[in-house]
């Protein structure tokens, strides 16, 4: 495909990476400047249309506030009269008071009747149009014209190519790839993309058409006036396990919510914190990445002696789901190595604090070509299965057990798995233990039943000449999995419960640190990061938790020297996110609040305070809030408040009487967020909303938007109603509150379903996490002819003009014809009948 295009550059970008989506206006200041997009040629022959725009005009003045030669919407000689104008028709609409403040517009056109709405309110119509548009004569220049004349500002400009009723204007809201009529909107410039000198049509970012818009004479300002329209806080939270073992926390629901926390920092009983999974990356001394060796990429090279990575600070938890540090009864320590000289006693990976604490795997004798594992003192060999100069992967398998070698029945703490690549490229693996012969067990009589967690050096590769690869820690026996853990690369975010117990990985696949932890809290925010990549207005935060419920104000945060630790690990974390939610629960009497108070105190001047960029935020309940001390409010930025439990969902009256109650206590309206569970609750136990669709009977032909409970079994599940959800997200927006909070991801739907609750709040409060963009096309695109050949002719197209000309060599057969821009967007789909 040649490609003719002009393009713009992006004006400096002076907002944080991360911070909000700014609302842009355009801004036509004197009224002689004006944006020209190419014209929209999806209302030719059409009989219906709906346009739609915000406009503050600082002074009236006859204006095209957007038209072509088939179409127009204009303001009037007379203050407040709007004209719509088609052929040689024209219809008129008055609306009062439009100077100096924002008015919301909405025209559509069915048939020639034309109806008009200011602020969503129907506004008596005058006049008539033609049954259907004429077709554009500028369907290849910049026919359409945005502010022409208009002292003033515009914003949130759509042209739809259908009538809409009035629930679907979005009036207060922006739209995106979900809305029920996408597939009727022509063109739609948000304005709020910092190009300087262009206007992006965002329906050309995902569908046909193409009306991006010179300005000449227009800027862009910041919104700050329009409460009606205004881009708001949408907070999610998620914690690590739950995005690796929930498919339906996919990048959609991330793009739905611009603020994500991570329920990923557990506090200690001596109130230092520990993450789900702890970052394990390790040092290197005398170790190289290699970008391939041997039909691996990504490899670590040690040396020999002096070589090995070391990471000093490690924590493995082995089992991520315990309340507190706690091993399972079994863990798996797998990767590819490959010897290049034998080194007696090289280690391959050790945790060690003392000879009775710790966990080794290394190289034995090399007369004997053993391998040796310990863990605690008790040690398992296998001989005779290792060799040099080829790639082989070694598992070890960790069953702690009381016992002795030589008992009965048989002691079998140890085992190995040793795999390779064959001739035919086929994985082979064996295993060896004690009871079949090949382990050969020694040392310490073991008195543990299940993973020590061990408080010492995580070491690599020590005195190691050779290579190793994907070397991965798991809390469970990985044995059955072998294969896949040998030949697949790990994926993430696939919803695979056993995957939560992987808690530490070191593939070796980045140059710049050849020791990165790929499992670690960092790592897998990178992960998350990355499906943001490309765009703006979002964060991504971190939130404390004591996983003991309210036992943290007994015995943990009441010591000082406790919060001491909990400050100390602040200090550490806070810089690797956007910020910090803290979401400890619940505080009901004055000692309580006395402890909480100290707490927040503490991590605003001590920790929030070197960070005055990032977002600082607490998770309050409707039952618990009135102790707050409200001299610690300005430096909060805002308030979760949890409107979920421990009973049943509050309903709507209830809601807005507690909204209406933390106003009227003190907290500002830029301090409060709402929220919403995704969640059913019985009045004793609380599943996901999903599950009501997954093991409940709830399901397409059944569903009802307005029903907020649901009976299975004998059993009443209570849960946020798709109505009731959009009547609480409305408060928000009518009140100008800050936002609106759900817990969590995990539990919703997917939200490419129409029933999925986060989806339902975005058609209300949209999230704004808005694509970045630094270059925009402002001319048409020549298609050269193609012809698609696979041992016979099934088409051929041929450009005449604006047209594609399509020939099918076989009109019978259904065929569906896509056209993809250079970077892969899908522009245009649609099915082709007949040849």
């Amino acid at each position: 495909m040649r490609k003719i295009m002009t393009c713009v550059a992006v004006a400096a970008m002076t907002a944080m990476a991360h911070a909000q989506t700014t609302n842009l206006a355009l801004t036509n200041a004197d009224g002689t400047g004006v944006a020209e997009a190419y014209a929209i040629t999806e209302l030719d022959g059409s009989t219906q249309a709906t346009f739609q725009m915000w406009v503050n005009p600082t002074a009236w003045t006859q204006a095209t506030l957007i038209g072509q030669d088939n179409f127009s919407i204009e303001m009037g000689a007379t203050e407040g009269q709007i004209a719509v104008k088609s052929g040689d028709g024209t219809a008129t609409f008055t609306v009062d008071g439009m100077t100096g403040k924002w008015t919301q517009l909405t025209v559509t056109v069915n048939n020639g009747t034309v109806k008009a709405y200011a602020d969503n309110k129907e506004v008596s119509v005058t006049g008539n149009l033609p049954s259907q548009f004429e077709k554009t004569a500028s369907a290849d220049a910049k026919g359409c014209v945005i502010a022409k004349g208009l002292k003033g500002r515009m914003d949130e400009i759509r042209v739809w190519a259908g009538a809409l009723a009035q629930e679907d204007f979005f009036w207060q809201n922006t739209l995106n790839k979900f809305n029920d009529n996408y597939d009727i909107l022509a063109a739609y410039w948000k304005c709020d993309q910092q190009l300087k000198g262009a206007l992006l049509d965002y329906r050309n970012m995902n569908g046909t058409g193409h009306h991006n818009a010179s300005l000449t004479g227009i800027t862009k300002e910041e919104v700050t006036d329009n409460t009606a329209f205004k881009y708001r806080v949408v907070t999610g939270y998620t914690n690590l396990m739950r995005f690796t073992d929930r498919p339906n926390i996919n990048r959609d629901m991330f793009l739905m919510t611009n603020d994500v926390i991570l329920l990923s920092l557990k506090v200690q009983n001596d109130g230092s914190l520990f993450p789900e999974y702890p970052d394990n990356s390790a040092k290197p001394a005398n170790v190289d990445y290699l970008a391939e060796w041997d039909g691996r990429t990504g490899v670590m090279d040690f040396k020999g002696e002096g070589s090995q990575m070391v990471s000093s600070d490690s924590r493995i938890p082995f089992d991520p789901t315990k309340t507190f540090l706690g091993g399972p009864l079994r863990a798996t320590i797998g990767g590819w190595i490959y010897i290049d000289e034998w080194a007696d006693d090289a280690e391959i990976f050790s945790i060690y604090e003392d000879d009775n604490n710790c966990i080794t795997i290394k190289l034995g004798k090399e007369a004997d070509k053993s391998i040796i594992a310990n863990l605690n003192g008790t040690t398992a060999t296998l001989s005779g299965h290792l060799e040099t100069g080829k790639w082989l992967y070694i598992s070890t398998l960790f069953m702690p057990k009381v016992g002795t070698s030589g008992g009965f029945p048989p002691f079998d703490p140890i085992n190995f798995c040793i795999g390779e690549i064959d001739e035919s490229g086929a994985f082979t693996s064996n295993t060896y233990n004690a009871i079949s012969g090949g382990v050969k067990v020694e040392g310490n009589r073991m008195t543990i039943t299940e993973m020590p967690i061990i408080d010492g050096t995580l070491t690599i590769g020590k005195n190691f000449d050779g290579k190793i690869d994907n070397l991965m820690v798991w809390g469970a026996d990985r044995f059955s999995n072998v294969e896949n853990d040998a030949t697949k690369p790990y994926e993430w975010n696939i919803g695979n419960w056993n995957n939560i117990f992987l808690n530490a990985y070191w593939m070796g696949d980045d140059p710049e640190n050849v020791g990165k932890d790929s499992q670690s809290i960092y790592a897998i925010a990178d992960f998350i990061r990355n499906y943001y990549k490309d765009y703006t207005g979002w964060k991504l935060r971190v939130a404390i938790i004591y996983p003991n419920g309210e036992q943290w104000k007994n015995g943990v945060l009441n010591k000082e020297e406790y919060v001491d630790n909990l400050i100390r690990d602040l200090k550490d974390i806070v810089p690797h996110f956007d910020g910090l939610d803290i979401d400890l629960e619940w505080s009901y009497s004055t000692s309580d609040w006395n402890i909480y108070n100290n707490v927040i105190s503490r991590i605003e001047k001590e920790v929030m305070a070197q960070h005055p960029e990032k977002m600082f935020s607490c998770s309050l309940h409707e039952v618990s809030y009135s102790g707050f001390d409200k001299a610690l409010l300005p430096d909060v930025d805002y308030f979760t408040f949890q409107q979920y439990g421990p009973n049943i969902f509050p309903s709507f009256d209830r809601y807005k009487q507690y909204g209406d109650a933390w106003l009227a206590w003190g907290f500002g309206k830029d301090k409060i967020e709402m929220s919403y569970g995704t969640l059913t609750m019985t009045g004793s136990s609380e599943e996901g909303y999903k599950d009501l669709f997954e093991k409940y009977g709830m399901n397409d032909d059944n569903f009802d938007p307005d029903v907020d409970k649901w009976t299975a079994n004998g059993v009443t599940y209570h849960f946020n109603g798709i109505t009731q959800l959009k009547q609480k997200a409305q408060y928000v927006v009518d009140n100008d509150l800050r936002g609106i909070m759900y817990f969590d991801m995990g539990n919703d739907l997917r939200v490419d379903d129409y029933k999925s609750l986060i989806r339902a709040q975005n058609e209300v409060m949209a999230a704004n996490v808005d694509t970045v963009m630094t270059t925009i096309n402002l001319t048409t695109t020549g298609v050269r002819p193609i012809a698609a050949r696979t041992g016979e002719e099934l088409f051929t197209a041929v450009q005449d003009g604006d047209n594609i000309n399509v020939t099918l060599a076989d009109a019978a057969t259904p065929a569906t014809l896509a056209v993809y821009s250079v970077d892969g967007r899908a522009m245009m789909q649609m099915p082709l009948q007949g040849k």
